[in-house]
């Protein structure tokens, strides 16, 4: 896979990668390490994997290494849609939102995958591992893409 055989060119020029692996949807490895003195973070997949996992993971990577105090980027929000899952793992799913009174609701913004989701969305809901299936109603932690990265 690319996590591996980026972790052995690394190792060749004298880097110390970790791959890192989780139970997130879309999700496929992170590498980390370093190279001498330098930290490293390489993030694979789509563009709307690669986009989560730079929310995810570079952000507070980033903002640990400027100093900056770690924040809690999520945003409570509720379901308009219906949409039946896989447990065993969590998901980010592409997601519009739209605000009716005090609430924030949130529509699919199409599947993972595409392009034009990435296109659509201006966030992704983050869904535990244990939530059986989504339905109007539900509540989910929403995080907006015009947070800046750092």
């Amino acid at each position: 896979d690319v996590a591996s055989a980026a972790a052995v060119a690394l190792g060749r020029i004298g880097g110390e990668p970790i791959i890192l692996r989780g139970a997130l949807k879309p999700a496929k490895p992170i590498i980390t390490g370093r190279i001498g003195a330098v930290p490293i973070l390489g993030l694979a997949g789509t563009a709307y994997a690669t986009t989560v996992a730079a929310h995810l993971f570079l952000r507070p990577w980033l903002g640990s290494l400027a100093g900056l105090a770690a924040d809690d980027p999520f945003l409570p929000a509720i379901a308009t849609f219906s949409r039946p899952r896989e447990g065993g793992r969590a998901e980010a799913l592409p997601v519009w939102s739209l605000r009716e009174g005090p609430q924030l609701l949130l529509d699919p913004a199409g599947r993972f995958g595409q392009l034009s989701a990435l296109a659509a969305m201006d966030g992704f809901a983050l869904i535990d591992d244990d939530v059986p299936e989504i339905s109007p109603g539900t509540p989910l932690l929403y995080h907006p893409l015009l947070m800046p990265l750092i």
